[in-house]
This record gives C-alpha cells, structure tokens and sequence, in this order.
C-alpha cells in the first residue's frame, strides 16, 4: 500500500457536484424504499479514486468508502435488473428536466431530471429533484480483486460519517 492516503474533502455530496463525480464499477449491496419521504436509497461501495499500476503491479488499486446514495422526491421508478452475481453500476446520467408534479410542497428545487443508472446488469430509471451521496468511512485502499464489499459484510442505508 502506498504511503499517501486519499484525501476526503466532504461527506455529503449532491447532485451539485454530479459533473464531478464517477460511478463505474460502484457496486450495489442493497436498495432501500422510503415512501414516506417519497426516496430511494442505494447502499453502495463507492470509489473515490483508480491507482495506476506501479511497474511491478498488475492491478490497478481502488480509493473506496461504503456510502448511502439518497435520490429525493423520486417518482415513475423502474428497476429492470437481472444481479445473478451482484450489481455493478456502469453509469449514471440525468437527462429531461422538468418541473416537479408537486413543485408546490419543494423549497428550493425548481426541476426534476430523468435519472438513468446504467448497471452492467440492467438498469434503473426514476424522476427526482437529485440525490445525495453520504460517505460512511474514510476510504481505503484495495486492489480491484478485492474489493470493500467482502470487509464489510453489512448492508446499512446509514447516512452517518464515522471516522476510524
């Protein structure tokens, strides 16, 4: 492992920082209904960070934290997914703003995007104002052969940063 660590500037992120963000090869654990607050949470390993190889290294190395992905205010969900060994996220756009069907009861979001998550196993489409990413755990460094998801061993829809 090498002696610089990845560092973390926040623990929440949102769709304001979408352009920055990558999603390929996060892995999904479980998903989370929550019709009373009108949300779909994903409790993910997210990498943060893909190492190149050092010469004398055949995988590349992977900077990843567990984390809770929240989309808010979602409607018209769709989940078409076959996870015959887990489920991998390949990518993630938002497409076709539009205004809300309750722009009435929202305080500070004026659109709703057509989310698309991509899986290398089928996808997932869903209408909401954004999402939110809470980041559980400082990430860590693994080689791509082994990744969080066989250290951790819980599924949590968490929304709590706790330092290590």
């Amino acid at each position: 492992m090498r002696d610089n660590k990845f560092k973390l500037n926040k623990t929440v992120f949102t769709d304001e920082d979408f352009d920055n963000m990558k999603w390929h090869d996060c892995r999904i654990h479980s998903i989370g209904f929550y019709p009373d607050e009108y949300e779909v949470a994903f409790d993910i390993d997210y990498i943060f960070e893909w190492e190149k190889p050092e010469s004398n290294e055949t995988h590349f190395k992977l900077w990843i934290s567990p984390a809770t992905l929240v989309f808010h205010n979602i409607n018209d969900l769709e989940i078409s997914v076959e996870p015959s060994r887990g489920l991998n996220v390949d990518f993630l756009e938002r497409t076709d703003p539009r205004e809300p069907k309750n722009l009435k009861y929202l305080q500070q979001k004026k659109h709703e995007w057509l989310w698309k998550m991509g899986c290398m196993e089928g996808e997932i489409k869903m209408y909401s104002v954004g999402y939110s990413l809470f980041v559980r755990r400082p990430p860590k460094l693994f080689t791509n052969d082994s990744p969080l998801g066989t250290e951790r061993r819980i599924i949590s829809f968490d929304r709590e940063f706790a330092a290590e």
